[in-house]
């Protein structure tokens, strides 16, 4: 098994491994909050609710790569000036 060489490896006991969980900096967020991140960078979506739904069927992390053409600054990611809806 492959996870368990790697405990072996690093001499952690695969019946604990699982308490080696990620810890992540910024909370999760709902498909909701995820539409208005994305408005407070300057994306223009004219219908929240179906932009929330969207990312239901298409996820946050792929609509991203997408749109990521149109950024103005990759590190804080607002958006350029007078972009259109890419959720429509």
């Amino acid at each position: 098994m492959k996870n368990a060489s790697l405990c072996e490896r690093f001499g952690i006991d695969p019946q604990n491994a699982w308490t080696l969980r990620m810890k992540f900096s910024k909370p999760a967020l709902t498909f909701s909050g995820q539409v208005k991140l994305l408005a407070s960078r300057g994306l223009v979506i004219d219908d929240l609710e179906q932009a929330a739904r969207f990312l239901t069927q298409v996820n946050y992390y792929r609509l991203t790569g997408y749109i990521l053409p149109f950024e103005a600054d990759r590190a804080t990611h607002p958006y350029a000036r007078n972009q259109t809806n890419a959720i429509d």
